[in-house]
């Protein structure tokens, strides 16, 4: 069985990527990050290491610049490199994030690393939520009712 954790690693170092707009949607605060991926219905919750990653590649950093950045502390580079390949390639695998050869838009200046990463550096991990997804997955323009209220499609 081929691993494929690592399938889009080498393509990584000088790539941009941008989450799947209009699918998918963020809002930053206070140095945590909410994704919300609209086709499906479910929400991330991304904090420290995982924060500065998504808004670093956000707002156009490449992977390297990313892993440079990381590796200002003490953990070794080829650990945050693995850790942040892993990362892409699990956003990428959600339909969260896509590789591009350009940016469409810059959005904002570059996270500082130290900002995020208040407990000192941790591998990047997400929170996924789905209770929200009956509601999020209503179409309120055109699943509504007489009244005007959106109603959910009975299957």
């Amino acid at each position: 069985m081929v691993d494929q954790s690592h399938s889009f690693a080498s393509n990584f170092a000088d790539s941009f990527f941008e989450s799947k707009y209009p699918n998918v949607v963020f809002e930053e605060s206070d140095r945590e990050v909410v994704v919300v991926n609209l086709i499906e219905g479910v929400y991330y919750f991304l904090t420290g290491t995982a924060a500065f990653l998504w808004m670093a590649l956000h707002a156009g950093l490449t992977r390297a610049n990313v892993v440079t950045a990381l590796s200002a502390g003490s953990e070794p580079t080829d650990s945050i490199q693995s850790d942040v390949d892993s990362f892409v390639n699990e956003l990428m695998q959600l339909g969260l994030l896509e590789q591009v050869a350009e940016l469409r838009e810059q959005s904002g200046s570059a996270p500082n690393a130290t900002d995020y990463l208040t407990n000192g550096y941790q591998p990047p991990a997400l929170e996924t939520y789905a209770d929200l997804q009956d509601i999020l997955l209503l179409d309120p323009v055109h699943d509504v009712d007489e009244t005007g209220w959106p109603k959910s499609k009975v299957e």
